[in-house]
């Protein structure tokens, strides 16, 4: 399988859903994907009610392929039962050496023995990978571990599928969802309080934000107080100035004009004496002659 380069989960997931696409429409040509010297187990899981060969207790069972043919041969067996798989999420981890960690979850399904329905309830005798009815469905886990080739191509060199019995999908279904609950109820406990404290620091810039506008306020409100003094002093100074300018004005006048009648009276005065002056001069005159 050719990829460009990307992350290991991209790699995985389009690993995932290239590798069941071909299981689904040509499982003969599923070989292709593995190296040569590839090795393939897959597992089963038994319930204590269905255990391998009927005899009481659970556990597990399985088989191994190694080499390409023989692990075509090992999916052309699971093909030849008619089995499907669902992908439902795939996960990618990078390796050592360049390698991808590819595990893939799903259902799988396998037709009735007896009338080719998926939903019959019938009993099925002991089959690989049946456990109960081989109508029921099967949760399954697949993990690939992937080696890229010079190309970008990558190929499988282990393979490991475990199926899981058919009530197992329930409880851990049930399980899954009281798990993923919990995991919600924690995660909105946690944004809850997250968002409480954004909230209070929130609260406290908005107070602050506050008393910065009411101190400036205060200051605005301060300076315009000290702008109308100052204009009101400025108009006194201003109509002092012209008072005094004023008053100055008319004082120097008032002067100048007491002055000037001053000065017509010592002229009237000059005049007067010496219109007598002239006279005394005319009655010396007259009285010599």
């Amino acid at each position: 399988m050719a990829e460009a380069l990307m992350d290991a989960q991209e790699v995985a997931r389009r690993f995932a859903g290239f590798y069941f696409g071909c299981l689904s429409t040509s499982p003969a040509d599923i070989h292709r994907l593995y190296k040569h010297d590839a090795v393939r187990s897959q597992i089963r899981s038994f319930t204590p009610e269905t255990p391998p060969g009927g005899g009481p207790g659970g556990g597990l069972g399985g088989v191994q392929a190694e080499g390409c043919g023989a692990i075509q041969e090992l999916v052309d067996s699971v093909a030849a039962e008619g089995m499907r798989f669902q992908l439902r999420a795939a996960h990618g981890q990078d390796l050592p050496g360049g390698q991808v960690l590819c595990s893939a979850v799903g259902l799988a399904f396998v037709p009735c023995r007896t009338n080719g329905s998926r939903h019959c309830g019938c009993p099925a005798p002991p089959a690989p990978f049946h456990n109960t009815c081989p109508c029921a469905s099967h949760d399954f886990v697949e993990v690939f571990v992937l080696a890229s080739g010079e190309g970008g191509e990558y190929h499988v060199t282990h393979d490991t599928l475990c199926m899981l019995p058919p009530q197992s999908r329930g409880v851990g279904a049930m399980r899954a969802r009281l798990e993923s609950a919990e995991l919600e109820r924690a995660g909105a406990k946690c944004e809850a309080k997250a968002i409480r404290g954004e909230a209070t620091l929130l609260r406290d810039q908005v107070g602050a934000l506050r008393a910065d506008l009411a101190a400036a306020s205060k200051e605005l409100e301060e300076a315009r107080r000290r702008g109308e003094e100052a204009e009101d002093r400025a108009e006194c100074a201003e109509r002092r100035q012209r008072e005094d300018v004023r008053e100055t004005h008319s004082a120097a006048m008032e002067h100048m004009e007491r002055q000037m009648q001053a000065l017509q009276q010592q002229l009237m005065h000059k005049d007067a004496a010496r219109q007598a002056l002239l006279e005394d001069k005319e009655g010396l005159e007259g009285a010599v002659a």
